[in-house]
């Protein structure tokens, strides 16, 4: 399934998944499933940050990373935030 995710997430011939494709694939999940209220655009930058691994656990500050993460890095990372989600 995360392999899915990020065929989704990636630009076409790319091999690598950017914070602007994530951010707009959880946007479009979360309007999908609960309507366009149900966007909620920092939520979707702190998950984004999670995923890619640019949120400041302690000062629960975030920053939009610069370069992608490819495929076998996105679906470990993707991994560790659904677990972390389910707790």
């Amino acid at each position: 399934m995360f392999s899915q995710v990020f065929e989704l997430c990636c630009h076409e011939n790319s091999n690598e998944v950017h914070y602007d494709d994530l951010i707009n694939f959880i946007e479009l999940v979360a309007e999908l499933e609960g309507g366009e209220d149900a966007v909620d655009p920092v939520a979707a930058q702190i998950a984004a940050c999670r995923i890619m691994g640019t949120y400041n656990e302690t000062t629960h500050q975030h920053h939009s990373p610069t370069k992608g993460i490819n495929e076998e890095e996105f679906i470990k990372k993707l991994a560790e935030f659904v677990f972390f989600v389910k707790l």
